[in-house]
């Protein structure tokens, strides 16, 4: 490897040369690659290093197979800079090949990342406030994931703890009422969404009852109205409980307790912790 002389040696013995006319050119290497994996749909800009590029060197992921050229930008003699285009999901080889058509592969090199999907929840509704853990299920989620609730409204993130390939554990921020999607965003920028599948649930209202007083031992059978009761939810009458039977979005059917004489405050708690309070 270098760069020689050229000599023409004539018959009758006389010479011509030009100095250091010809090069002889090292094959290229790759020793590494800033980033080893991204998008299925590119734009991932990698910086390949190695030593003997050469100015319009060109590079290939996955030569063997479904191959995707990276389109070059600058080249030096020991990096290239190039940025990934679409590709199917997996690990490929890069290829680098000199304008002399000398060739370096890196196997297995890079890979092309799926995009995440999320499949379910384990908690599908919770509070306004927040606070509620989800469990989110799915696929080719990556570590340094996000997860946003309503990303395409008022955006609320959740909180992420926990992440392993197929689930992640957040804790929900403050929302408004409503249902929203739930959106994962890999550090590749992929994203996967489960539309519509959480909801902020709105605390009960409590507005009035049918019977408003009762003996002190109990057994008076109440109608309890107002909003967003969920089944499931609880009735206290001051420091006793009263007994629930049926349950929609707007009653509770409850049977009183023994208390003290006097009056008392009615509360509704839901099972997301949210209260009203008559």
């Amino acid at each position: 490897v270098g760069q020689v002389d050229v000599v023409v040696t004539n018959p009758d013995g006389q010479i011509g040369t030009l100095t250091n006319g010809y090069e002889y050119q090292g094959a290229p290497t790759i020793t590494s690659l800033d980033v080893t994996a991204g998008a299925l749909a590119g734009g991932t800009t990698v910086v390949i290093t190695g030593t003997n590029f050469l100015p319009g060197a060109t590079v290939v992921f996955d030569a063997s197979g479904t191959a995707a050229a990276c389109t070059v930008g600058v080249v030096t003699s020991t990096t290239i800079t190039c940025v990934t285009i679409a590709h199917v999901a997996g690990t490929v080889d890069v290829d680098v090949t000199n304008t002399d058509a000398q060739t370096v592969t890196a196997t297995n090199a890079y890979t092309y990342q799926a995009a995440p999907t999320v499949t379910s929840l384990d908690v599908t509704a919770g509070a306004l406030a927040g606070g509620t853990t989800v469990i989110i299920t799915g696929t080719d989620f990556l570590t340094g994931a996000t997860v946003s609730f309503d990303p395409s409204g008022t955006a609320a993130a959740c909180t992420v703890s926990a992440v392993s390939a197929t689930t992640i554990t957040c804790e929900t921020t403050v929302h408004i009422a409503g249902q929203v999607d739930v959106v994962v965003t890999n550090p590749d920028t992929q994203t996967g969404t489960l539309t519509n599948g959480y909801e902020y649930q709105a605390a009960p209202t409590v507005t009035s009852l049918d019977v408003t007083a009762g003996p002190a031992p109990g057994g008076t059978a109440i109608v309890i109205t107002g909003t967003d009761f969920l089944a499931g939810a609880t009735v206290k009458f001051g420091t006793a409980t009263c007994t629930t039977g049926a349950i929609t979005a707007t009653t509770i059917a409850c049977t009183t307790t023994v208390h003290t004489v006097g009056q008392v405050d009615v509360v509704v708690t839901n099972p997301d912790g949210q209260i009203g309070t008559l």
